[in-house]
């Protein structure tokens, strides 16, 4: 599911949008354009401020923490008149994965994330490969038990120094479902 919303911005800020989730699930916030600085976005949940305050560019991932009614809040940053924006609020959707079956995917550009669920039947070692043949590329990879991981929460993770290609160990992971986001 994605919400896209272009906004023209002629009268004062604040300006908000609302939409329903349900716990669990995850979003992304891509500003798509804005025609002049001054500008932010603030997200918040059914119990308060949630997500991100301030933001002026594109989130990572945030998974929303409980069911029921979010708003997006659009506000200025100081004198902020007549600013033209666009901007997605995109759900991440799970691609399941079988446990032992390559996967050949893409990313379509730059701080793309892709969120995997792969069902373990039984406990034992798991290991994540992602195989990226772009040019230059530099990925991320992440994986987590509870919910889908973020850059900022996960279980386990690979993340340092430069490449394309991350790989990871999970020496005896029980069984149930576990989320990969790279």
């Amino acid at each position: 599911r994605s919400y896209s919303v272009t906004g023209v911005q002629t009268c004062a800020l604040p300006i908000c949008w609302t939409f329903a989730a349900l716990a669990g699930q995850q979003v992304r916030f891509e500003l798509v354009n804005v025609s002049a600085d001054g500008v932010a976005f603030d997200l918040r949940g059914p119990n308060g401020p949630f997500g991100f305050t301030n933001l002026t560019g594109s989130s990572g991932p945030v998974n929303l923490p409980a069911d029921g009614n979010y708003t997006l809040l659009a506000h200025s940053t100081g004198i902020a008149y007549d600013i033209a924006y666009a901007f997605r609020l995109v759900e991440t959707v799970p691609t399941d994965l079988t446990l032992g079956t390559a996967y050949s995917g893409y990313f379509s550009g730059s701080g793309q994330a892709q969120l995997f669920r792969i069902h373990l039947a039984n406990s034992g070692p798991v290991r994540i490969t992602l195989a990226n043949d772009g040019a230059n590329n530099q990925t991320e990879l992440y994986a987590a038990r509870a919910a889908p991981p973020t850059r900022g929460v996960f279980d386990v993770s690979a993340v340092s120094g430069s490449g394309a290609n991350r790989d990871i160990l999970i020496p005896s992971a029980p069984a149930g479902t576990l989320y990969v986001l790279a």
